[in-house]
């Protein structure tokens, strides 16, 4: 989506509308007036608070724009102990992969 051309008012309406829910219940779902929300979705720019109880509440992403492709979410690391017989280790490494091991304590 360009963001010249996205207003997030119209893009809120157009999700509701996909997932049939009208104004008046999304307004209540994030405890605004139909008439306030009625208002808010004629803006093209919305306060960040407001924008993610939307988001919450349609389960849709409306932030994805402002996130560039390079920013990828970190990968969770683990620590792993086990406690193997020595001769077991070459296996537990053929099985595993040697290169995503940082350190291996004997």
């Amino acid at each position: 989506m360009n963001i010249e051309e996205l207003h997030i008012g119209d893009w809120i309406r157009k999700e509701a509308v996909k997932q049939d829910i009208t104004v008046a219940e999304l307004a209540r779902r994030i405890g605004m007036s139909r008439q306030n929300l009625a208002n808010k979705l004629k803006n093209d720019s919305w306060d960040v608070k407001e924008l993610f109880a939307v988001s919450q509440e349609l389960q849709y992403n409306f932030f994805s724009p402002f996130v560039t492709a390079d920013e990828k979410p970190q990968a969770k690391k683990f620590v792993l102990q086990l406690e193997v017989d020595e001769n077991k280790i070459p296996e537990i490494l053929r099985i595993i992969g040697n290169s995503n091991l940082t350190k291996l304590v004997r």
